[in-house]
């Protein structure tokens, strides 16, 4: 999966969303099931580390969705570094089956986390409960 960034994508009212890591299968997958969210709207796509926080500068979203396993184990690492350059960005973990990713995940300042066995139930739920997380300022 290559880079994809769409600035300027979001209007409205529409929560827009970075997706971090994983295969692009997968990505575009999330990217159709979460564009069909009324509340979002998919503005970038990150296949590494580097890519993610390039493109969490530029486009400022709203949440980052970050595969845990991108790179091995390196999703944690995004978490982390997202976390302390953008403090208030909703950030939701993508997890396979292990439980303590999720966990170190959460202790790194994920916001939440979705399990790949129930990807598009766990997704739907997680991005509902963004509404009432705290939101990035906007620089003018």
């Amino acid at each position: 999966m290559s880079s994809q960034i769409r600035p300027g994508l979001a209007t409205g009212s529409r929560k827009t969303v970075l997706i971090i890591g994983g295969d692009a299968v997968i990505c575009q997958g999330l990217a159709m099931i979460i564009n069909r969210a009324p509340d979002f709207i998919v503005c970038g796509q990150a296949e590494n580390n580097a890519k993610a926080i390039a493109a969490a500068a530029e486009l400022r979203p709203d949440v980052a969705l970050v595969n845990v396993q991108l790179e091995g184990s390196r999703g944690l690492d995004s978490i982390k570094v997202l976390r302390s350059l953008y403090p208030t960005l909703a950030i939701i973990a993508s997890v396979h089956d292990e439980h303590l990713l999720a966990v170190q995940a959460m202790k790194l300042g994920a916001s939440g986390f979705v399990m790949d066995e129930n990807l598009v139930g766990s997704l739907r739920r997680v991005l509902g409960k963004v509404k009432t997380l705290p939101q990035p300022r906007r620089k003018p």
